[in-house]
């Protein structure tokens, strides 16, 4: 199964890794901008042109260390919460709002810094 039709069939890239036979990938740098939108992303987002959203840049690598994926996604800013944690980082205490992750988003299913 080709890698695009995975992402077509799984809501996990995680799970369109594995069905494509590219198997256990992980996530080896992100970047997070803020910026203002272009008038396209504006319509697709269905905000006013110019209005601040954030980009998210990803790439992904296999048992190699060779790159398979690389993704940017972009959101308005007012719309989403981003948080980023080590898998191994002791809970803090300190975030605020009662974030949790949604159910059954877990290793193999999630994005993982390991």
């Amino acid at each position: 199964m080709t890698l695009p039709y995975a992402f077509l069939l799984w809501l996990s890239i995680a799970d369109a890794f594995k069905a494509s036979g590219i198997g256990k990938c992980k996530l080896v740098a992100a970047r997070l901008s803020a910026r203002l939108s272009s008038e396209a992303e504006a319509r697709y987002l269905e905000q006013a042109p110019a209005r601040p959203v954030l980009q998210i840049e990803r790439v992904h690598v296999d048992a190699r260390g060779v790159p398979v994926h690389c993704s940017t996604s972009v959101f308005p800013a007012d719309r989403i919460d981003v948080m980023l944690q080590r898998p191994d980082a002791p809970d803090s205490g300190c975030m605020t709002g009662g974030i949790e992750p949604p159910s059954g988003l877990t290793g193999e299913s999630a994005d993982t810094w390991e």
